[in-house]
């Protein structure tokens, strides 16, 4: 069994598929720039508890309880494209 998401955050859109036998998350995120230009990265086998952290701080935004502890992993699983503050 697997959770699949589709969430946009201003003009960042990531999809993801969590596998649960494997507990990683596969994700792809996109980035429209205000000219329409749109970049997207892909992402496969990311360890689902980073992915969850750097999701819960990005939605969140003014920091979790757990923010200072969480952000180093949450941030070890960003390419080019930013989503977490």
């Amino acid at each position: 069994m697997g959770i699949f998401g589709d969430i946009t955050l201003e003009d960042i859109r990531i999809l993801f598929e969590h596998t649960g036998d494997k507990n990683t998350v596969n994700f792809r995120v996109y980035d429209r720039s205000p000219n329409g230009t749109v970049r997207s990265e892909n992402f496969r086998d990311i360890p689902a508890a980073k992915f969850f952290k750097a999701l819960a701080i990005a939605v969140h935004n003014d920091g979790t309880p757990e923010y200072q502890k969480d952000y180093s992993d949450a941030e070890s699983i960003m390419g080019d494209i930013r989503w977490i503050p």
